[in-house]
């Protein structure tokens, strides 16, 4: 029998299933401290988050970065080249700046910075530095990261199977129960299916130019998973090869209702 918590954080409710009672309250007590902190750091919203002062030290020169910052750049900078840069950290071609209604006239000058491989990001030292004029959004990456990093401690912590869901972005890790552990996918109407490690990530799209409404992936992590899918919906209709180049299991579904599965996901 599952035991199954959840909470809100990171703009999300968050589930945290284990197959053993006895350590649900410490193990949703792990997760929801994790993504307190996850929060605090990683918001764009926030002035007084690391990421908002590691943005306002682009073009300053190195920035050292906590241990959780660390993580989720690394986990930025995976999903980036992993996705072949369409799910790109940076805002390259966002400028924000606040301007009086009905103001004077004023003078835009636009600067073309380059995307993520512009980043240098030191492991030794763990620092990162960002050109002039470059920000980072951290919102494509950050939860499939954390549900990665919970599941991880959650384990290692309680010694117990356990899931994580945050908003979707689903990690598993530890012994899983018999019959693995069920996900619900696509909504009411949807697929259940069966994860026994790694992760799965499900990505929603609306756009006209995209053949795919939805797209789910499973792979070895999270962060993989949740790359994948996106990178899936921008590439369009040759997305079902590029997933089964990287032998990655999927379900797609088209803007009509169509489910089409791709690299050696059962039907």
């Amino acid at each position: 029998m599952l035991h199954t918590g959840s909470f809100r954080a990171l703009g999300a409710v968050n589930t945290v299933a284990v197959d053993q009672s006895g350590v649900l309250r410490a193990a949703t007590e792990i997760v929801e401290a994790l993504f307190r902190d996850v929060e605090e750091s990683c918001s764009r919203l926030s002035e007084s988050s690391e990421l908002s002062e590691l943005n306002r030290r682009a073009g300053a020169g190195a920035f050292r970065m906590s241990p959780l910052m660390e993580g989720a750049i690394v986990a930025a900078l995976q999903t980036a080249e992993m996705s072949g840069g369409l799910v790109d950290p940076t805002m390259a071609w966002r400028r924000e700046s606040e301007l009086p209604a009905g103001g004077p006239a004023v003078a835009v000058r636009v600067k073309k910075v380059e995307g993520w491989w512009s980043l240098v990001y030191d492991p030794v030292e763990h620092t990162l530095t960002m050109p002039e004029g470059a920000s980072i959004d951290l919102a494509a990456s950050t939860k499939a990261w954390a549900a990665d990093l919970a599941a991880r401690m959650v384990e290692e912590s309680l010694d117990v199977g356990v899931l994580v869901d945050c908003g979707g972005h689903v990690a598993v890790c530890g012994l899983a129960p018999d019959g693995g552990w069920p996900v619900q996918i696509g909504g009411r109407g949807g697929e259940e299916v069966c994860l026994y490690s790694g992760g799965l990530a499900t990505s929603t799209f609306a756009d006209a130019e995209s053949p795919w409404s939805m797209v789910t992936v499973a792979a070895a992590t999270c962060v993989a998973s949740n790359a994948a899918s996106t990178a899936a919906l921008l590439i369009g209709e040759h997305a079902t090869a590029w997933l089964d180049d990287l032998n990655l299991p999927a379900r797609l579904v088209r803007a009509d209702g169509e489910i089409v599965l791709t690299g050696g996901w059962a039907a």
